[in-house]
C-alpha cells in the first residue's frame, strides 16, 4: 500500500499567514455562529454562580447554586477572574471578545499543528477551516471542541491544550506541560486526558528521557496548576456523597457524554465514519515517526474511552462517571484534522475532478449546509478510497481512467436521489454544486498560467468563501448570533421575559419555568424552582442536590426521562399553585399554549408570566 507523497513545503510568512488566520476565524465565527446564552442550550447555566460571587445577596433561595457551593464547583479560574472583570466591561462584551479570542488562537493552534506534522501552510488553513461546531456530530462523547461556553473554563484550555501539542510535537516538552499546566488552572478534567496521553507517550518512549528532564517536567506542571489543584482534589472528594438518585439523574439529563449503551445507533455510526476517515487518511502519512506518535495518542484516547464506557455501564463508579472519559475524545479530533486537511489538500492538487470532490467532502464535513445529511459520509468515503489507492487498483484491475469520476458521480446521485424523493432539493444545494465547480476550473486554471501571484490566488479564496458564507447564511433561514439579548436585532422572547420579571419581582422571589427551558437567570437575576440544565449538573454535584432536584420535577409533572414537556403540559392550575405553595415560589412561567387560571402579568409572542394567588 503505497501512500500519498508528501507535497512541496509551502510555509505562509507571518504577514500572510496573520490576516488570513484572522480571516478564517471571522469566517468560522460567522458561520458557526455566537450565543453566550440560549434558551435550549445549558451555556448560561452558571452564570447564577459567577452573579450569586458577585453580589452574595442573589441567589439564596437557588438549590442548584447552594450546591455548587457545598460541593466547591467553582474549580475554574474564570470564577475567579471574571467579578474584576466585570467592573471592566459589560458581561455581553466580554463573552463575545472571549469568544472570537478563543476561536482564533485555536485555530491558530490547529494550523501550527499541520504545518508541525507536514510543514504545508495550505493544509494548515484548511484544517483550521474544518474546525466547526459540526465536529460534536463526528464524535462521542460531547467534547464540544466548538464552543460558546462563556463561564466554562473551556475558552482558555481548549486553546492551551492545542498549543501544549503543538510543542509537545515539537519536542519542547517543557513548553508543552507548562502550557498544560496553565490548562489545568481553567479546566481540571479536560487537561487531564491530556496528561494521561502524556503519560502513555512517556511510558512507551520512556528511554527518550532522563529522570532528571521527567522530575523537571513534573516541577514544572506543579508550579503551573498549583493554584487548581487544592480544590480539584476537595471537589473530586465529594463523589463519595452520591446514591441512587445521583445515578438516575445523570442518566436523565447527562447520558450524552458518560452513558455510551444510551446513545441512539445514527450517533455511533456518525463518529465510526469519521474514525474510518481519519484511519485511510493515517495510512497515507509517509513519516514513520508522526504516525507512531498519532498512534500512541488515539490508543490514548480509545484507553480512556474504554475505562469510561466499562466503569459506567457495567461497573458504575461515581468518580470516573464524573470524569466523563468520553470527553478526550477533543484530543482525537485535533489530531484527526491536520491528517484530513493534508490528505485532501494532496488530493485536490491531483486533477480537476478530484479538486471538486475534495472541495464538496470539506464542505460536508463542516456542517455548514444542512442539506448535506449525515448519510452523505459512506457515499463520499467510496471515492476517496479509491482515490487513495488508485494508482495500485489500475494497475491490478486495469480499469479506465474516467473510474474515479465514474464512483464519484455514483456516490453523489445515489443520496442525492434519496433525498430527492424525501423531500425538494433546496436551489441552495444545486447552487453551491455549481459554484465549488465554477471555483475548482477557475482555481485550476489560474494555476498554470504564470505570473499569476499567490497573493491574488488568497484575494480569490476570500471573495469565494465570503460568496459561499453570505450564501449559506442568509439560504439556511436560521438566525445563529445571539448577543445583547438579541437576535438579528429582535430582542428574543425568552430575554425580554427575563428581562420584564427581573422589574416586577424581588432579589428573593422563586420563580417555577418549563423544566424543559432554562438560562432564566441570567438576565432576570432570579432563582428557579429549577430544569433540565441544573439537574444536568448532578454529574458533579451530590446526593442532596438529586434529591432535590427529583423531587421538585416530579412536582412541576416530570416524572419520566423524556417526558419533561408533556408532563408540564398536562399539569393544572390547582397542581402548579400546589407546587407554589410548597417551595415559596410567587410567579409561573408557560410556553404558549400552554395556560393557567391565573392572573396574567406580563406576555409576549412565546410565554405567559403568572402571579399565584
Amino acid at each position: 500500500m503505497k501512500a500519498i507523497p508528501m507535497h512541496k513545503e509551502t510555509i505562509y510568512p507571518a504577514r500572510i499567514l496573520i490576516p488570513i488566520l484572522f480571516l478564517i476565524t471571522v469566517h468560522s465565527f460567522f458561520m458557526n455562529g455566537f450565543y453566550n446564552i440560549h434558551p435550549y442550550n445549558n451555556v448560561g447555566t452558571y452564570y447564577a454562580s459567577v452573579l450569586s460571587h458577585i453580589d452574595p445577596s442573589l441567589f439564596k433561595n437557588s438549590i442548584f447554586v447552594q450546591a455548587i457551593e457545598r460541593n466547591g464547583l467553582r474549580l475554574s479560574a474564570f470564577f475567579d477572574i471574571f467579578p474584576y472583570l466585570s467592573n471592566i466591561c459589560s458581561f455581553e462584551t466580554f463573552t463575545v471578545v472571549q469568544g472570537f479570542a478563543s476561536t482564533f488562537f485555536t485555530i491558530a493552534g490547529i494550523y501550527m499543528l499541520t504545518v508541525v506534522f507536514f510543514k504545508n501552510s495550505t493544509a494548515g488553513c484548511i484544517a483550521g477551516l474544518l474546525y466547526t461546531v459540526q465536529l460534536n456530530n463526528w464524535t462521542l462523547g460531547s467534547p464540544a471542541p466548538y464552543l460558546n461556553f462563556f463561564h466554562h473554563g473551556l475558552p482558555y484550555t481548549y486553546p492551551l491544550m492545542v498549543w501544549s501539542l503543538v510543542f509537545f510535537f515539537r519536542k519542547q516538552y517543557a513548553i508543552a506541560v507548562l502550557l498544560a499546566g496553565i490548562s489545568w488552572n481553567f479546566h481540571p478534567m479536560c487537561t487531564a486526558f491530556l496528561l494521561i496521553a502524556y503519560l502513555f507517550y512517556l511510558i512507551l518512549n520512556f528511554k527518550e528521557f532522563s529522570f532528571s528532564k521527567i522530575l523537571s517536567y513534573l516541577g514544572i506542571f506543579i508550579i503551573s496548576a498549583f493554584p487548581t489543584t487544592l480544590k480539584a482534589i476537595s471537589h473530586m472528594s465529594s463523589s463519595s456523597g452520591v446514591g441512587q438518585l445521583w445515578f438516575k439523574g445523570v442518566l436523565w439529563n447527562a447520558a450524552y457524554t458518560c452513558y455510551p449503551s444510551s446513545w441512539p445507533l445514527n450517533w455511533i455510526c456518525r463518529a465510526l465514519f469519521f474514525f474510518i476517515l481519519f484511519l485511510l487518511c493515517l495510512t497515507q502519512i509517509q513519516d514513520k515517526r508522526l504516525k507512531q506518535k498519532l498512534i500512541i495518542f488515539i490508543i490514548a484516547v480509545i484507553g480512556m474511552c474504554a475505562v469510561g464506557t466499562v466503569f459506567a455501564d457495567v461497573y458504575p463508579i461515581p468518580l470516573v462517571i464524573k470524569i466523563s472519559f468520553w470527553r478526550s475524545t477533543f484530543i482525537y479530533l485535533i489530531l484527526a484534522l491536520p491528517c484530513i486537511a493534508y490528505t485532501l489538500y494532496v488530493l485536490s492538487t491531483q486533477a480537476p475532478v478530484k479538486c471538486f470532490f475534495t472541495i464538496v467532502f470539506l464542505t460536508f464535513l463542516t456542517g455548514y449546509l444542512s442539506q448535506f445529511n449525515a448519510y452523505y459520509f459512506p457515499f463520499l468515503l467510496l471515492p476517496l478510497g479509491y482515490a487513495l489507492f488508485e494508482k495500485q487498483l489500475l494497475s491490478k484491475y486495469k480499469l479506465p481512467l474516467y473510474t474515479f469520476a465514474l464512483i464519484l458521480f455514483c456516490s453523489l446521485a445515489i443520496p442525492i436521489c434519496l433525498q430527492s424523493i424525501i423531500r425538494t432539493i433546496p436551489f441552495l444545494v444545486i447552487a453551491a454544486v455549481l459554484f465549488i465547480l465554477s471555483y475548482t476550473i477557475l482555481t485550476n486554471y489560474l494555476q498554470n498560467q504564470l505570473g499569476f501571484r499567490f497573493s491574488k490566488q488568497i484575494l480569490l479564496v476570500f471573495i469565494c468563501i465570503t460568496l459561499f458564507d453570505v450564501t449559506a447564511y442568509y439560504s439556511q433561514g436560521t438566525a445563529k448570533f445571539f448577543s445583547y439579548g438579541n437576535i438579528l436585532g429582535k430582542t428574543d422572547p425568552w430575554v425580554d421575559f427575563q428581562i420584564h420579571s427581573k422589574k416586577i419581582s424581588d432579589k428573593n422571589d422563586l420563580f417555577i419555568v418549563p423544566p424543559y427551558l432554562n438560562d432564566f437567570s441570567v438576565y432576570s437575576h432570579r432563582a428557579t424552582l429549577s430544569d433540565w440544565a441544573e439537574g444536568a449538573n448532578i454529574l458533579y454535584l451530590d446526593n442532596q442536590f438529586a434529591e432535590e432536584w427529583f423531587e421538585r420535577m416530579n412536582d412541576l409533572g416530570w416524572t419520566e426521562r423524556f417526558n419533561a414537556r408533556e408532563g408540564f403540559s398536562k399539569l393544572s392550575t390547582k397542581a402548579i399553585i400546589k407546587a407554589a405553595n410548597k417551595y415559596g415560589a410567587r410567579f409561573v412561567i408557560t410556553e404558549k399554549p400552554k395556560t393557567f387560571s391565573l392572573p396574567i402579568l406580563y406576555e409576549n409572542s412565546k410565554y405567559v408570566l403568572y402571579q399565584i394567588r
